[in-house]
C-alpha cells in the first residue's frame, strides 16, 4: 500500500516540468576528498603508557585503539532552478509546490545522509573575479548534529558562463579545512564502532580547553555542472529521475525520492521566499497528513521512516573555535 501511494504521488510530477517554464534546471556534483583519521589498534608505546597513566611493564604487548592519519570522501548535490541553485543553496519547491530542489550530502561508503534538519552549506564570498567569466568561492559545511558533527571551511576559484538568471557555474575547486566528530559516521565509517578510539591534548599543564573528541580533516574540493542531470531534470522535474547515484548512496537516492513523493502528494509547503518548510497543523511542525504521513516524515529526517529523528541533538563544544564553525551562519553573523 505504501508503495502504492508513494508512485502515485510520483506520477503527479509530469514530464516537462521545468521546461514548461522559465525556470532553468541546475545540478551540481560536489565532491570533498577529505585527510583525516582512522581508528586502528597498536601496542602500546612508552609514551601511550605514560599518557594513560599506566606502568609499561604492566601493558607491554597489550594494544590500545587510537587514530592514525587516513582519507574518506563526502559527497553531495545541489539542484533547483536558476542560478539561485548554488549561489543560494536551499530546500524550496517550485511548479506550485509540486516539485522540489535542495542539496544533501553523504559520507561515501558508509551509505550515510547528512541529516537535513542539521546541515548547512553555503557561500560567505561567492563572486566574479577578473574578466567576468572567472569566480571565487568561500563556503561553510557544517552538520551540528551530535551523531555526525562536520564543520569545513573551504575556498577557491573556477568559472562561471552566462550573465542571467541561467548563469551556470562551470566549475570550482580548492581546499578546505575544519574537523569531523571521531567515532560517528563523519569517518566515512573508519570509526564505526570505535567510540573509544583514543586521542590525548599535547600538553597536559594548559587551561586551555581542546575537544579530543574532534579529529583534524583538510583536503581538495570540487564543485561542478552536471549537464546531463540537468538536461533530464528539466524534463522529469525529479533529481531521483535526473542524477545518478550510486549503489552505495541508496539512501540518498530513497531520502530523494520520498521527499519528491511528499512534495507531490501536497505534504510540503513553501513560505514566501520560496524556502520550503513542513505543513503545520494546529502548531505542531508536523501534523496529520493525509495519505502522505510516513512519506513527510521521511523526507524530512533520514531514508528511514522507523526510529527517524527530526530534531537531532546539537553537538556542544566547548571552545571557541569550535562553536564558530558549528554555530556561525552562512554570511558570518552569529546565530
Amino acid at each position: 500500500m505504501k508503495k502504492l501511494m508513494i508512485a502515485a504521488a510520483t506520477a503527479a510530477i509530469g514530464a516537462g516540468a521545468f521546461a514548461a517554464t522559465s525556470l532553468d534546471a541546475q545540478v551540481y556534483d560536489v565532491s570533498l576528498t577529505v585527510k583525516s583519521t582512522a581508528c586502528k589498534e597498536i601496542k602500546y608505546t612508552k609514551t601511550i603508557a605514560t599518557l594513560e597513566g599506566e606502568d609499561y611493564s604492566d601493558v607491554k604487548g597489550e594494544k590500545i585503539a587510537v587514530r592514525k592519519q587516513g582519507t574518506t570522501k563526502i559527497a553531495g548535490v545541489i539542484w533547483g532552478c536558476d542560478c539561485e541553485t548554488i549561489a543560494d543553496p536551499a530546500w524550496r519547491t517550485y511548479n506550485n509546490g509540486t516539485t522540489v530542489g535542495g542539496y544533501l550530502f553523504w559520507n561515501v561508503g558508509a551509505d550515510n545522509v547528512f541529516n537535513i534538519f542539521s546541515t548547512t552549506f553555503g557561500w560567505a564570498a561567492f563572486n566574479r573575479i577578473d574578466t567576468g567569466d572567472k569566480a571565487e568561492g568561500v563556503w561553510l559545511l557544517r552538520n551540528w548534529d551530535a551523531d555526525n558533527t562536520v564543520a569545513l571551511l573551504g575556498a577557491g576559484f573556477g568559472k562561471v558562463s552566462g550573465t542571467t538568471c541561467r548563469t551556470i557555474l562551470s566549475s570550482m575547486s580548492g581546499n578546505f579545512a575544519g574537523f569531523l566528530l571521531a567515532g560517528s559516521e563523519a569517518g566515512g565509517c573508519k570509526f564505526c564502532g570505535e567510540s573509544d578510539c583514543t586521542a590525548w591534548q599535547v600538553c597536559p599543564c594548559t587551561a586551555a580547553y581542546y575537544d579530543t573528541d574532534l579529529t583534524a580533516a583538510y583536503g581538495s574540493w570540487k564543485i561542478k555542472y552536471n549537464k546531463s542531470a540537468s538536461q533530464k531534470l528539466r524534463k522529469t522535474g525529479r533529481l531521483s529521475k535526473s542524477f545518478k547515484f550510486s549503489k552505495k548512496t541508496a539512501d540518498a537516492e530513497t531520502l530523494v525520492t520520498r521527499i519528491e513523493a511528499a512534495a507531490a502528494a501536497g505534504a510540503l509547503s513553501s513560505d514566501d521566499d520560496d524556502e520550503l518548510w513542513p505543513v503545520e497543523e494546529e502548531g505542531e511542525q508536523f501534523g496529520e497528513y493525509v495519505d502522505a504521513a510516513d512519506v513527510a516524515v521521511a523526507a524530512y529526517t533520514t531514508a528511514t521512516v522507523d526510529g527517524a529523528d527530526m530534531e537531532p541533538e546539537e553537538y556542544e563544544g566547548d571552545n571557541d573555535v569550535v562553536n564558530a564553525l558549528l554555530f556561525l551562519t552562512s554570511c558570518g553573523d552569529a546565530s
